[in-house]
């Protein structure tokens, strides 16, 4: 018997009979078990037990395996968690549905339970490697590297519209001229609308110009746990002369430096840091500073002391115009009336709109059937369990 190191697994089936086989099997095999039984239940579960691999079926009560893929797939927390959908719906266009959605793998039912135990094993061993070889390194005083932004994140495939244009124009500035103009730049909007696209810009921008190694470019919870380890270790002091080096400091999603307020005061001395010797700080945030209120007083300050900047949700028009450039750049073959189709009738954040533009391409090219709004709706209407939009 191979000991698993009692990584959490959960199971999501309406079938008590299958929930139990698939825990014996795991249990056997040394991992920790814990069970759902329907959508809803497997979401309350995920956020607060926090497990290591869901096993999802997709015909549940409440709330299907499909949403919740979506819901987990659009949430920070648990964009990257292993899911494996175990289903009796076999045809590949659920399987390729399935896996557009988020899925890591798929098991029809009925299925071996020893092909289910390898594929945990394979999926957990895989992840492992991965979150391995994209973990960052943590400030080595006179060693610091972090992950550069993805390279297509710049100002020229950033779709300017009214919704977006003084953010935009405000991080060509901050780019253009670091440390010069807003300092701090501070973003925020609601998930999806391009805040971390232009914080990518930024940093791609000035990493042409300084090179790249002048650039720290960040998570905020990948922030805050290097001021821990650097505070465990004795070296804050080394850590924070070693700030210098940086033309820009570039904090995605800085809410989340709620979670360690322990850390906080440090954070703040970083901030202070650049902001002292004329470096650039720039983040983004789902909420205005004035509405983070599990920062202390004084980030807050700070974050206002420069430039703050809002991004709305892109009118149908703009949406177009970015559905448009992104088919362009990924080869996606739509027609100019499905993309205003699409723009017109689905109002969510930009990344589910372009998700559903990928998901219409594809099942187009899989049935060989033209794009119509049919097609469409029946999209849309499996990704957010909605009927046929109205508004044409």
């Amino acid at each position: 018997m191979i000991m698993a190191s009692r990584e959490n697994i959960l199971i999501v089936d309406d079938e008590p009979n299958i929930r139990m086989a698939m825990r014996v099997a795991l249990e056997r095999e040394g991992y920790a078990v814990s069970e759902a039984y329907d959508g809803k239940d497997a979401l309350r579960s995920i956020f607060s037990e926090k497990p290591d691999l869901v096993l999802l079926d997709i015909m549940l009560p409440t709330m299907n395996g499909y949403d919740v893929t979506i819901k987990l797939r659009e949430d920070d927390r648990t964009r990257r968690l292993p899911i494996i959908m175990v289903t009796a719906k076999g045809q590949i266009t659920d399987r390729i549905h399935g896996l557009d959605l988020g899925a890591d793998d798929y098991i029809s039912k009925p299925f071996d339970l020893r092909e289910l135990v390898a594929r945990v094993h394979a999926m957990l061993r895989r992840r492992a490697a991965e979150e391995s070889a994209a973990k960052p390194k943590r400030l080595d005083p006179g060693a610091v590297a972090f992950p550069t932004p993805a390279p297509d994140m710049t100002f020229e495939t950033f779709v300017v519209g009214p919704s977006n244009r003084e953010a935009y124009e405000a991080a060509m500035a901050v780019a253009a001229a670091p440390g010069r103009l807003f300092n701090p730049l501070f973003m925020y909007g609601d998930a999806g609308i391009g805040k971390s696209h232009l914080l990518a810009a930024i940093g791609n921008r000035v990493g042409k110009d300084h090179g790249s190694d002048k650039v720290m470019y960040t998570s905020s919870e990948v922030f805050h746990e290097t001021i821990r380890e650097a505070i465990v270790s004795h070296r804050i002091e080394e850590m924070l002369a070693s700030m210098g080096r940086f033309v820009v400091l570039l904090v995605d999603d800085v809410h989340f430096l709620a979670r360690a307020r322990s850390q906080q005061d440090r954070a703040l001395e970083v901030f202070m840091e650049l902001y002292d010797r004329a470096r650039q700080v720039a983040v983004c945030s789902d909420r205005p500073p004035d509405q983070l209120n599990d920062l202390t007083e004084m980030i807050r300050a700070l974050f206002v002391r420069g430039k703050v900047v809002n991004l709305d949700v892109p009118t149908p028009y703009h949406r177009g115009r970015i559905l448009r450039s992104v088919c362009e750049r990924n080869g996606w073959v739509i027609p100019e009336s499905a993309l205003i189709y699409l723009a017109r009738n689905l109002t969510a954040n930009v990344r589910t709109l372009i998700g559903v533009a990928k998901r219409v391409a594809a099942e187009s090219t899989l049935s060989g059937k033209p794009i119509n709004p049919e097609i469409i709706d029946e999209v849309i209407a499996q990704v957010h369990s909605i009927g046929r939009p109205t508004n044409l």
